[in-house]
């Protein structure tokens, strides 16, 4: 409770009032936490109590009160208590005084608390001895010089990491010159193979029905694309002179699919003959062996199925079903002579699901239903002559000869590293037998990149591992446990989705790339033959007469041994840019054009 400040207590008084002081056979305490409560306690106050009230109770006498204002209150700073009474006014003028006074009761009382406990406030700045203020210069002064020992410390030991240890910064882009165009030696528009479609007609891809890049099927001098319309009807195929350009031929193939390649020199299509009414896909077909030269039929024989990819290697066909209701995936072997020799019902697998998604991506707009189709199917050569069907979460590895299912456990981003399969399997990779047996497994949030390859060059690469933030890490393939950093990639995002860096096998390097850097690195060894920035346009990597080669708008030469760019051309022929041998072919749905060396 406050008092008025003129009011002045007898000396007497004093007594009554509560200590804070323990009693003197206790030790001192240190109060901790809350405070503790002032309690009424009438042992401790002395003089009141202890005699009833009543006529013979008097008070005890007191000074008598002080008039007249209170005397100044004492700062502790030399020459500024001379100031403020000099300027006090009485009750608060509001010339600035009044504010003066207010902190000072307020810190006398704080002041009168902290007495009674001397450990628990430090002393104010000014009352310090001038001993006191020398340790207190000397302690910050250590304090500084371990601060700066320490950054020093972290400083030289990140500059002795080595190069493939540590993600440099980026280095600012400079304008570059404009690139030349890349010329083309001859060009051909959809519209000149389709007259019937006119502006309508399109150039169709990929041929085969998978989601791998196969646009173009080369078969000596010639090569064979498909035409359509924007909804990827009305199929024909088109024979065209590899060297001008010429169209040699055409054949007529409703909803039609074309193996990648060639059976015997032959070119292996299919075109339905029947459709189902309510979804117009092809349930019967005409599978056919075609000359390339002329495009006549020189082998033909009917399949019923509801066909959706068609694959061919060496002297076996694969066709690929998809049935409804959906999921339902079929697989049916033919021999050379377009023969069946087996068929295998996946229905029944314990992955089978995982093969279908509703995700609808697909580079061929086939007249699905909605619900589960196959999931962006792709074909690969591994295991010494297996051909695996990667479609989602599952793989399907089948002998094409026999026919047998080798296994078909889950499985996405498939490597073969030459000795042993890794799929991932969720949050983590696992390595498997060519047999199909599990062998070990990463560590969790440990995952394969997406395998880009050379399709030239097999199927046969080093696997590349990521953890969840995008970098890369090398890991032993033999145990599959993680040895440490292969470089310094990142996630990044584009559209608000996270983009995983980017690992592609080519010409015995492994390139890594995220948004700003790339890296050539031997992904077994871990080292690291050089990383530069990334160019805004990369596209596909190609090994090309003993140099890196990049397709994309703009097609780039690039030194294998040091990564230094040799030439650039903006590429304005089709859409995308492939090889066919060592040839460069633009194609898109509006054009192909075979273009000039670069």
């Amino acid at each position: 409770m406050s008092r008025p400040d003129f009011f002045a207590r007898p000396p007497e008084w004093a007594k009554l009032e509560d200590s804070d002081e323990p009693p003197a056979q206790q030790p001192p305490t240190v109060s901790r936490g809350r405070p503790r409560s002032r309690r009424w306690r009438k042992s401790r106050l002395k003089g009141l109590g202890e005699q009833a009230a009543g006529p013979d109770f008097r008070w005890p006498s007191a000074a008598p009160a002080q008039v007249g204002p209170p005397p100044a209150r004492q700062s502790g700073v030399p020459g500024l208590d001379a100031r403020a009474g000099a300027g006090a006014k009485p009750n608060g003028t509001g010339d600035g005084t009044d504010g003066i006074r207010t902190k000072a009761k307020k810190g006398k009382r704080r002041g009168a608390r902290a007495a009674t406990a001397p450990s628990a406030k430090r002393l104010p700045q000014a009352s310090r001895t001038p001993l006191e203020r020398q340790r207190l210069v000397r302690r910050a002064a250590g304090l500084l010089a371990l601060y700066v020992g320490i950054f020093v410390v972290v400083v030289v030991a990140l500059s002795l990491l080595p190069d493939g240890g540590r993600r440099t910064p980026n280095p600012p882009r400079t304008p570059q010159p404009a690139q030349p165009e890349l010329a083309a030696t001859w060009s051909v528009q959809p519209s000149e193979l389709r007259p019937d479609l006119g502006a309508g007609a399109e150039l169709v891809g990929p041929v085969d029905g998978t989601f791998d890049p196969n646009r173009v099927v080369a078969i000596g001098t010639t090569w064979a694309v498909l035409s359509g319309d924007a909804e990827d009807r009305r199929i024909a195929v088109h024979g065209l002179d590899a060297r001008t350009g010429a169209a040699l031929w055409r054949t007529d193939l409703p909803n039609g699919l074309c193996a990648a390649s060639p059976v015997k020199s032959r070119l292996v299509c299919a075109a339905s003959t029947a459709t189902d009414p309510a979804t117009g896909l092809g349930t019967r077909w005409r599978i056919s062996l075609l000359d390339p030269a002329t495009g006549r039929e020189t082998r033909g024989v009917d399949f019923t199925g509801w066909l959706t990819l068609i694959h061919a290697d060496g002297d076996r066909v694969m066709l690929v079903e998809q049935r409804q209701p959906a999921p339902h995936a079929v697989l049916t072997g033919l021999d050379a002579d377009l023969r069946q020799r087996w068929q295998l019902d996946l229905a029944d697998q314990p992955q089978h699901d995982g093969l279908f998604s509703d995700n609808r991506i697909y580079y061929r707009k086939l007249p699905i239903p909605d619900g589960p189709a196959l999931d962006r199917p792709r074909i690969r050569k591994v295991a010494d002559g297996l051909t695996a069907l990667w479609s989602g979460q599952t793989t399907a590895f089948v002998d094409l000869r026999s026919g047998k299912l080798a296994g078909m456990p889950r499985c996405s981003r498939l490597v073969d590293d030459g000795e042993r399969l890794w799929c991932n399997d969720g949050p983590l990779a696992v390595s498997y037998s060519y047999t199909l047996r599990k062998l070990h497994q990463t560590a969790l949030n440990t995952r394969l990149a997406f395998p880009d390859r050379d399709p030239r060059a097999g199927d046969v690469t080093d696997p590349v591992f990521l953890q969840s933030d995008g970098r890369a890490v090398r890991v032993d393939l033999a145990t599959g446990k993680t040895l440490g950093p292969l470089a310094q990639t990142r996630n990044g995002s584009a559209f608000g989705m996270i983009t995983s860096p980017k690992a592609t096998f080519v010409a015995g390097l492994t390139l890594l790339s995220d948004s700003s850097m790339m890296f050539a690195v031997d992904a077994r060894s871990g080292k690291l033959h050089w990383q530069g920035q990334k160019p805004r346009s990369l596209g596909d990597a190609w090994a090309w007469r003993e140099k890196l080669l990049f397709t994309d708008s703009v097609v780039r030469v690039l030194d294998p041994a040091d990564g230094k760019e040799q030439a650039a051309y903006r590429q304005r022929h089709g859409l995308y840019t492939v090889l066919v041998g060592d040839t460069l072919v633009g194609i898109g749905p509006d054009e192909i054009a075979r273009l000039v060396d670069p």
